[in-house]
């Protein structure tokens, strides 16, 4: 129940403990008041409202602390910026003095991207040196200098880039939030590096290397669900499921199958759900919405034959869940495919074939059959073209015939030149 009084030293002095906290309100000044804990604990607080019709308290201090008349002029002052429109709690915050490691912290609450988490763990990862370190007291000169240690051990520049640019990103709210006056990396230059790399993609053998070992392992798993289970018939025990009922026997092939043939990025597919698959009418297709997609845009992806074939047996399996592909552990979102998929690319006897490689496979191929890059883009969700011309490098004939051009025009000139001799 709210109480209200005039509070004074003596009178909060003197208040006792209950079974669950309470809070006095000042009479005096509005939001003020003391919290008193079962504990006997008693602290001062005051409540504002926000622009947004929102209240918070703010901690102003213990009685042991501060007098009654001082935290009255404190929690005046703070109920004034409410008024104004600041927020106490953010002031509170800008001011602390906040080391990386405390500030991420702030990051992982405020920051509201996807990748905010892998962001946190990457560069606490990597730049445990820093993580003591005041926000302030970030110099160049380190990270220049962990850069070239980073080198030194073989890691890749690309890699150094990623990192870099995380801690990067991390600084950048730094600054946008206003617990930075100026970004301390803006000096920092990345590896230059050839944004024209080409991509890495299934070779015919390599793709049919790949298939056969996606059959042998289901069939392996197949075999062992046999064996496990003629072990529980003769003990008289219930038998697991019959692998031999269901076209896959897990997540790995369909969900294999429907990247190459996609170009879905793994996250995609981790977030994808059912009501996302249209697989009946003229037109099946995938939609991926922009909040799962890295662009942030939304896009539908056609299904060719086999990737529809795929979707449609898979859904008769495991279209229990409103996620296409649910984690046979928790039955919510994958966290990641690392052990299965290394273990299905040593089988395959593939070299350096990431999951993500898919994509790349499934981009090269449409650009290999001569679909126009600008198609390409758009399957793949693209923000820009750039991206996109990794790929332009395999179009056929594209360059031959654009070179080609030359000799056309060297003819027109032989011609006119016996032209302008015969005359």
């Amino acid at each position: 129940m709210k109480q209200n009084a005039r509070l004074t030293n003596t009178y909060v002095r003197e208040l006792e403990s209950r079974s669950s906290y309470y809070e006095v309100f000042d009479s005096d000044q509005p939001g003020f008041c003391v919290r008193v804990q079962p504990t006997g604990t008693k602290t001062f607080y005051v409540w504002y409202t926000l622009p947004t019709g929102k209240r918070r308290p703010f901690r102003i201090g213990s009685p042991k602390a501060i007098t009654c008349e001082e935290a009255r002029k404190a929690a005046k002052k703070h109920w004034a910026s409410a008024t104004r429109g600041e927020d106490p709690q953010e002031a509170k915050l800008r001011n602390q003095e906040h080391t990386l490691e405390s500030f991420l912290k702030v990051y992982a609450e405020r920051a509201t991207h996807k990748t905010a988490e892998n962001t946190v763990t990457r560069v606490k990862r990597n730049f445990a040196g820093l993580l003591n370190k005041p926000l302030s007291e970030i110099k160049p000169m380190w990270v220049d200098s962990w850069k070239r240690s980073r080198k030194d051990a073989g890691l890749a520049e690309s890699s150094i880039n990623r990192e870099i640019a995380a801690l990067r990103g991390v600084l950048t709210r730094a600054v946008d939030w206003e617990f930075l006056e100026s970004h301390p990396l803006k000096r920092v230059k990345q590896f230059k590096l050839d944004s024209s790399g080409r991509p890495r993609y299934l070779e015919e053998e390599e793709l049919k290397r790949l298939h056969k070992a996606m059959e042998i392992r289901e069939e392996e798993l197949r075999v062992k669900r046999d064996s496990h289970n003629d072990w529980l018939r003769d003990r008289g025990e219930p038998l697991r499921p019959d692998l031999r009922t269901v076209p896959f026997v897990d997540f790995l092939k369909p969900m294999t199958l429907l990247a190459l043939n996609t170009g879905l990025r793994r996250g995609e597919l981790f977030e994808l759900r059912w009501v996302d698959c249209a697989l009946d009418g003229k037109a099946p297709r995938i939609t991926v919405h922009g909040s799962t997609a890295k662009s942030g845009k939304t896009r539908h992806i056609p299904l060719n034959g086999t990737a529809l074939d795929t979707l449609k047996k898979w859904k008769s399996q495991r279209g229990d869940s409103d996620l296409v592909f649910p984690s046979p552990i928790s039955g919510g979102r994958f966290d990641n495919i690392r052990k299965s998929w290394k273990a299905l690319t040593d089988k395959a006897k593939l070299e350096s074939f990431r999951f993500h490689d898919c994509r790349h496979h499934f981009a090269s191929m449409l650009v290999q059959k001569g679909v126009d890059l600008n198609v390409v883009r758009e399957l793949l969700g693209h923000a820009n073209l750039t991206m996109t011309l990794r790929y332009a490098y395999l179009s056929p004939d594209n360059t031959a015939n654009a070179v080609a051009l030359l000799d056309v025009s060297s003819s027109v000139i032989e011609l006119q030149n016996t032209k302008s001799n015969s005359a």
